[in-house]
């Protein structure tokens, strides 16, 4: 339990630090290309609190959390119901500005399908 903790309070601390690095000015970031969709893990994920009305069960992958030099943080958020369906986004966070973006969908582990033309939106959007 103490180690989930640690390291959503370290992911944070990245976070923190890729925001810190960040210019704060949307017209200066140059997003790198997006490196390919990691392998993730259905077991070892990291629970993220739904309401009991939700049958989904929703988890992040912490191997796949990464930063990138234009300080995206970009992860694999894994969901699945009790019948055993499994599917994962591969997404990316803008922490200066709260976006996000979907850059893959998976329902079958190790197969990725590519979102053309991906595009940031708000997290709360």
């Amino acid at each position: 339990m103490w180690v989930k903790a640690l390291f959503v309070a370290v992911l944070i601390l990245m976070a923190g630090l890729a925001l810190s690095q960040s210019t704060g000015a949307t017209e200066d970031f140059r997003e790198i290309e997006a490196p390919q969709p990691p392998i993730y893990h259905k077991e070892g994920l990291i629970a993220i609190n739904m309401p009991s009305s939700i049958s989904l069960k929703f988890g992040l992958d912490p191997t796949t959390v990464s930063i990138g030099s234009d300080g995206v943080v970009r992860y694999v958020m894994v969901a699945f119901n009790p019948l055993g369906s499994v599917n994962a986004l591969y997404e990316g966070l803008r922490c200066a500005t709260g976006e996000v973006k979907t850059y893959a969908r998976s329902s079958e582990l190790g197969h990725w399908n590519v979102v053309q033309q991906a595009k940031w939106r708000t997290i709360d959007g």
